[in-house]
């Protein structure tokens, strides 16, 4: 081993001896005020040195968090003023509009205050569709337990029928009307009318059904060709106690030949006013009865009154 002692000084400058068997080198240097000693150690080596580089890497790991925003756009829909929505529906048809219940009752008295929107005929239309609450809240306390007279007179429904067949048939012919069911023109009335000039031979026979408080009325032939469509006669071969299915099937009810669907319909109500309009030919109780096996525009046609059947 080499040791060097070196000592030096900065003036005068002197050089001391090395020893060999020492492991640090000593070097002091002095002025004329201060030595400075600083003592390096040396790490022992051999003959053969062995440089090994070593390599650090560092992995970097980056994590990118993704945050998914969904925007929601909220669509307001604009519906049109109830005045405008088109004639002849129902509260299940207004209610999933979105239409409130104030809006739904000035369509009622737009429409004429039709039973179709009022199934108990209490003058509360939609009482069973819309919340309670929202129906308390439009009529306060004081809820309306009637409804207004009826509108049609018999001097109106003849008149009323006879255009009906002039447009139906082509021809004018003078009407005289009875009511068969009901003791007036309320809704629910059943009349026949008859020719007030009848002659020789076979003559026409209507059938006008009241539909609503408004006088809304449905006329279709009955006695000429549809005999089954006369009132009294649709109680003779029915019977009482029928259901809508029974009405309708051409082995036990109206026969197949009345094919139009409007005809058919007509017999059924005909005859649902003719029970009393039973509930168990109205399931929901809504005012509308068979609807479920008659399709929906053969029901709104017939609930908008006038001619049922074919026109020539």
């Amino acid at each position: 081993m080499l040791r060097c002692a070196v000592t030096l000084l900065v003036i005068p400058l002197a050089l001391a001896g090395c020893t060999q068997d020492g492991d640090s080198t000593e070097v002091a240097v002095e002025d004329s005020t201060t030595t400075i000693t600083a003592t390096t150690t040396v790490a022992e080596s051999s003959s053969t040195t062995t440089s090994a580089a070593t390599t650090t890497t560092t992995t970097v790991v980056s994590t990118t968090t993704t945050t998914s925003t969904t925007a929601t756009t909220a669509t307001t829909t604009t519906l049109p003023p109830v005045t405008d929505v088109e004639a002849g529906l129902f509260c299940r048809d207004l209610f999933p509009l979105g239409y409130d219940y104030a809006s739904v009752v000035t369509y009622w008295v737009r429409e004429g205050s039709p039973d179709r929107m009022d199934a108990d005929r209490n003058g509360i239309p939609c009482e069973t569709v819309y919340p309670a609450a929202d129906v308390l809240a439009f009529w306060g306390d004081s809820l309306p337990t009637t409804t207004a007279s009826p509108s049609q007179t018999l001097a109106g429904l003849e008149s009323y029928v006879g255009e009906q067949w002039q447009g139906a048939r082509g021809y004018r012919i003078d009407w005289v009307c009875r009511i068969d069911k009901g003791t007036d023109l309320s809704a629910g009335a059943a009349a026949s009318c008859q020719p007030t000039d009848i002659g020789e031979g076979e003559y026409p026979v209507l059938t006008a059904l009241v539909l609503d408080g408004a006088g809304t009325v449905a006329v279709t032939e009955s006695g000429l060709l549809y005999t089954e469509l006369f009132p009294d006669y649709l109680m003779d071969i029915m019977g009482s106690g029928k259901l809508c299915r029974d009405v309708l099937n051409p082995d036990i009810g109206l026969p197949d030949w009345i094919d139009d669907p409007g005809l058919r319909y007509f017999g059924a109500v005909l005859y649902w006013f003719m029970e009393g309009r039973p509930d168990r030919m109205d399931a929901d109780v809504n005012g509308i009865p068979c609807e479920t096996l008659v399709s929906a525009d053969v029901v709104a046609r017939f609930w908008d009154g006038g001619w049922v059947g074919d026109t020539w």
